[in-house]
């Protein structure tokens, strides 16, 4: 059994965003720390159907539905991901309520 120290989950880090300079730094950071980034695709489910410790999102790329569908996942089942960084500037999109966000 995997605990959130430990296994997949604990050294997974979802993305999607299209800055290619922090996709390289987050590279050489996964590389450097034993990570693996998955990197999700815009407009599909990844985002709750793959389990991270950390998720970096540019809702633009994500989709405003896709999102919104998120947002519905994760209030129900109250835990998926522990930390969430969200790179973009929209402040007419709800946050979960559920883990520490840094909304840049």
């Amino acid at each position: 059994m995997y605990s959130k120290n430990s296994g997949p989950y604990y050294k997974t880090i979802y993305t999607i965003f299209e800055n290619r300079i922090l996709r390289i730094a987050l590279e050489n950071f996964a590389e450097k720390n034993n990570f693996k980034i998955f990197f999700g695709e815009p407009l599909t489910s990844d985002i709750y159907v793959m389990p991270f410790f950390l998720s970096i999102v540019d809702r633009n790329v994500l989709g405003t539905e896709v999102w919104n569908d998120y947002l519905e996942y994760d209030e129900e089942v109250e835990e998926h991901g522990d930390y969430l960084i969200i790179i973009d500037d929209r402040n007419d999109l709800k946050i979960p309520k559920y883990r520490d966000i840094y909304h840049h």
